[in-house]
């Protein structure tokens, strides 16, 4: 059983893409990629990605700091950049309807594009003047070593490391809905009607999917959740809770997900510096890099691969069948 990740790297500016071979316990780099010099940012790599069509047999599109790279999944090469000077932080994207939308975190946004890359339209979700004034802002936002520093104001805004208010992280559709997590106040909205469909999370979210009638989700402090759906689409009923942390004795960034019919298949990441909010009530060590394949008949652990050596500080984000 294979799958994709997406990466970036503590100390790195460059982005890669890893098959796993979850049975086998191994992994390949079929990608490291370092973008152009006007889009490198330290500390920055791959985030969110989506299969454009059938997974393995279409592009994937794959997000950076400031930009969106098509990959073509033969030749494992970047044949596309889609970039914007407002672009700033990028985290993930969904594909609805030929409409592709992008959760521009630096803006508290979400971006709407069609798939040729016009820029169609955005959901602000904190006031528009604000986006704005960080656009323009020359001085440093924040002394959290997740933002940017004095030095970094000389830079033109796709590369500055911003200070968020919001943070949306993940997206993804269900029937009308457009979800957003929103990592700062723990909840899920639905960007289409505005509305705060999960208010109750246990941690910062991240993921977030509907799958056989469920919206599935982490969160950084090690849960795995499910809510219920029904005709209306994803509601705030919570149906599963499965603490990682004290079940298999392990920890680490929780981020990254995939369910299937047997698994369930949950990425780690070490911590290597300070957050940008308190990760949980646990030390920041050990905490490790691997990815962990969960039976679901009974949740015992099925598989470990540990990607600690994939680069010199790597970071997992997005996990694809």
């Amino acid at each position: 059983m294979k799958i994709l990740a997406t990466l970036g790297d503590f100390s790195r500016e460059h982005g890669q893409l890893v098959l796993i071979d979850l049975l086998q316990e191994t992994w390949e780099i079929v990608l490291d990629y370092l973008p152009p010099s006007h889009l490198q940012v330290s500390g920055k790599g791959f985030t969110g990605a989506a299969w454009i069509g059938n997974p393995g047999a279409s592009d994937l599109l794959v997000c950076g700091y400031a930009a969106v790279f098509r990959v073509n999944p033969n030749h494992w090469c970047v044949t596309d950049i889609l970039h914007r000077p407002d672009m700033n932080d990028l985290h993930h994207l969904a594909i609805a309807n030929e409409h592709l939308y992008i959760a521009n975190t630096g803006l508290d946004r979400i971006d709407c594009y069609q798939m040729n890359g016009d820029y169609l339209g955005a959901y602000d979700l904190i006031p528009a003047w604000l986006g704005h004034q960080r656009q323009t802002e020359l001085h440093a936002s924040s002394t959290d070593s997740y933002y940017q520093n004095s030095l970094e104001t000389e830079l033109p805004f796709h590369r500055r490391r911003v200070k968020d208010s919001i943070h949306p992280n993940h997206l993804s559709f269900c029937g009308q809905q457009l979800l957003v997590t929103r990592f700062r106040d723990c909840s899920v909205q639905d960007v289409q009607t505005w509305r705060i469909v999960i208010d109750d999370l246990p941690g910062y979210p991240h993921d977030g999917f509907v799958q056989e009638h469920c919206f599935w989700l982490t969160t950084t402090n090690g849960y795995l959740l499910a809510y219920a759906v029904d005709a209306s689409g994803v509601t705030n009923k919570r149906l599963m809770q499965l603490e990682l942390f004290d079940r298999f004795g392990v920890s680490g960034w929780c981020r990254g997900l995939l369910v299937t019919e047997d698994y369930f298949i949950v990425a780690l990441t070490r911590i290597y510096e300070r957050k940008i909010v308190r990760w949980c009530d646990r030390a920041t060590e050990p905490t490790e890099t691997a990815i962990f394949m969960i039976r679901r008949q009974d949740f015992s652990l099925c598989a470990k691969v540990n990607l600690q050596e994939v680069s010199p500080q790597p970071k997992i984000f997005t996990l694809l069948p």
